[in-house]
């Protein structure tokens, strides 16, 4: 009896309306805002700001910030008014990932310049200049200067790349200065615009040639030859800026953490990427998925992705979205694999849910260009597969006919491109078109019956207006509906 009387209770708690979750009220206790201006000016290096905004004779500008520091915003935006005496701006929900520069948002007001607030992925921008402020986390030299010289004491004469993440970059002159008497460090400078002229290492080509010889990932240094020993990150395991350039070399990497060097294995990942190739071999149809329209040669890396497929007999269907998500993407379940053009830093959340897999640029020149050496360092800049980046690679002329058939290492099927029909024929059937306001639309007899076709963002055309206080409450009952009479089914029923 008393297990029937259990089970009832567990139906009625499985049963119930859920007024109780609806009502409920969450203590929400947000990181309280700056009260004091000085503190604010120090944090946010505001007066670097106005300097910058007078330096290059900005008249409106954008504040892109990302959502844990939006508390700070307003205060911000009106100092900054009150000194330049110019437009002042505060983006919202960014476009796409907050690491990146929303210049499509600041279009809307005309803006002349951007100031981002922030963790930034540090993608070059092609229309607007840019100021970075970095956030600044504390971090204990002392204690990560004597992890890293008991680290380097066992690997004296390993050339080693150091890397810091961007919130304890502001830490890199006082722990070179603790690491000077050792000769093969090299110090990663963050390519943010500024002019700086720091030596990343002894044998540093600054004095010669003005610039660093290497550019990845939004940082610059010098290699002495083209490969790393070991590579130190200073920053959290999380960070995805340890994952892009533990991919990008062959070298050991090492992390440091809480006092301690510790080694870095992304090896399971590095599998699902083989795996992810293998997908795309199979597919017949693949979603160009454009999850950015800031980062400099975007277009070009579309253009890549049609070709490969085009010379493979793969039809493309150009997908263009803020922040990709499974829901969204399952709209589209006749694409088998999608290749995303996005920022290096760009991760996709729960993207184990997702209908389709998705593949970086990288992955798909590793896939579909038969020209490309197979090679275990992977690149996640797409910049660097488009005609001009350094790892780009012509596709030979002439078309697959001689090329033997292999088998599929997902479904044991014999693979073979069949040339058939011309690749104008295979895809005739959509087409890209690039639209003045730099927003990229699918044109395709398939896709074009759809009902809906995405949001048009009307870039420039939407007047800007002063934020008004709206409904407040829950979808059942907002606090300007809840003192209305409740009308009964019998009211509309007179008798």
């Amino acid at each position: 009896m008393s297990g029937l009387m259990l089970t009832s209770r567990m139906m009625a708690g499985f049963s119930s309306s859920g007024d109780d979750v609806i009502e409920r009220i969450i203590d929400v206790r947000p990181e309280p805002s700056i009260s004091s201006e000085n503190e604010l000016i120090e944090k946010f290096d505001l007066k670097r700001c106005v300097e910058w905004i007078k330096e290059k004779n900005l008249t409106t500008v954008c504040l892109q910030f990302p959502d844990s520091l939006l508390h700070n915003s307003v205060q911000i935006a009106l100092w900054l008014e009150k000194q330049t005496s110019h437009k002042v701006y505060i983006l919202g929900d960014t476009s796409y990932g907050s690491c990146c520069v929303d210049e499509v948002a600041s279009e809307h007001v005309n803006a002349d310049g951007i100031i981002h607030f922030g963790h930034a992925c540090l993608s070059p921008t092609s229309r607007l200049p840019v100021l970075y402020i970095f956030p600044k986390a504390h971090l204990d030299v002392e204690d990560c200067a004597d992890a890293l010289k008991t680290h380097l004491n066992r690997r004296i004469d390993q050339q080693t790349l150091i890397l810091f993440d961007i919130q304890y970059h502001h830490c890199k002159e006082s722990i070179k200065n603790h690491l000077s008497d050792f000769e093969n460090l090299i110090f990663a400078e963050l390519l943010d615009g500024s002019d700086s002229n720091t030596a990343c290492s002894s044998d540093c080509q600054m004095s010669t040639s003005k610039e660093h010889t290497a550019k990845k990932l939004g940082r610059t240094y010098c290699l002495d030859g083209e490969e790393l020993d070991q590579i130190i990150f200073i920053g959290p395991y999380e960070a995805q800026t340890l994952y892009n350039h533990s991919i990008l070399f062959s070298g050991t990497t090492y992390y440091y953490t809480d006092g301690t060097v510790k080694d870095v294995s992304f090896n399971r990942s590095v599998q699902r990427r083989y795996y992810l190739m293998e997908r795309l071999k199979d597919a017949k149809s693949v979603g160009i998925l454009v999850a950015t329209l800031g980062v400099d040669g975007y277009l070009k890396a579309v253009d890549r992705i049609r070709a490969l497929a085009r010379r493979r007999q793969k039809k493309c269907y150009v997908i263009s979205v803020g922040k990709p998500n499974a829901a969204k993407l399952a709209n589209f379940p006749e694409i088998d694999v999608y290749v995303m053009i996005s920022c290096p830093e760009a991760v996709l959340e729960s993207e184990k849910d997702f209908l389709q897999p998705v593949l970086s640029l990288a992955e798909a020149e590793l896939a579909l260009n038969e020209t490309r050496p197979f090679t275990n360092r992977l690149s996640k800049d797409f910049r660097d597969f488009i005609p001009g980046g350094e790892c780009f690679e012509p596709l030979p002329s002439g078309t697959l006919e001689n090329e033997e058939p292999d088998v599929s290492l997902l479904s044991n099927k014999i693979r073979c491109v069949t040339t058939d029909c011309s690749s104008e024929e295979t895809c005739s059937d959509q087409s890209v078109q690039t639209r003045a306001n730099m927003s990229v639309n699918v044109v395709s007899s398939h896709l074009s019956n759809r009902t809906w076709q995405g949001l048009d963002p009307a870039i420039g055309q939407t007047e800007v207006v002063k934020a008004v206080l709206g409904r407040s409450g829950i979808a059942s009952g907002y606090s300007n509906e809840q003192d209305k009479p409740h009308i009964s089914a019998d009211d509309d029923n007179p008798s």
